[in-house]
């Protein structure tokens, strides 16, 4: 009996070690109609609760440049630093970037950004046109323009016109407030 108990233990030890995080791909669409806030804005400024620790969470301030949906504040403060293995949450000082945030249960006056950090898509110009950054597990509607993402060599990454973005979003519904 004790043989079996022990097989047992050892099964499930090494069965719980295999076991892997993965984030489920979400609908732009289903990512817009989540979140309670999504804006337009500018990182201003990254603190740590310990600047001497890099495992202690980055918390970024950011100025709001337009608000498509919710009504946050000038400002909004957000968790820039990954909660689990799969979270790519972070945040580049002086970035333009479109956050789709959640507020933080932690903190009642801040956010986190949503889908495990792919909430943040940071814009870039190409040709004179505005793009945001968009990671694949963000699944695009059909038909919509894409261009390679900042690094080519990340196939699963992307860059799609703010412009068409904003168009996706308001097409699910109602329409984020301008």
């Amino acid at each position: 009996m004790r043989l079996h108990v022990s097989f047992l233990a050892v099964l499930l030890l090494s069965a719980q070690a295999e076991v892997h995080g993965k984030v489920a791909p979400l609908s732009l669409s289903e990512l817009g109609r989540r979140s309670d806030v999504i804006v337009v804005a500018r990182v201003t400024r990254i603190v740590s609760n310990d600047p001497l620790d890099p495992q202690s969470p980055r918390y970024a301030t950011a100025t709001v440049i337009q608000v498509w949906k919710g009504n946050p504040d000038h400002t909004v403060e957000f968790l820039a630093s990954p909660t689990w293995a799969c979270d790519i949450a972070d945040a580049a000082l002086q970035e333009r970037v479109l956050l789709f945030l959640d507020r933080d249960e932690h903190r009642p006056h801040g956010y986190v950004i949503a889908f495990a950090g792919r909430g943040r898509m940071p814009l870039r110009e190409v040709k004179g046109k505005v793009y945001v950054t968009v990671w694949s597990d963000v699944v695009l509607p059909d038909g919509i323009p894409v261009i390679p993402g900042p690094e080519p060599k990340y196939e699963f990454i992307v860059s799609v016109e703010v412009r068409v973005i904003r168009e996706a979003l308001g097409k699910q519904g109602k329409r984020p407030a301008a």
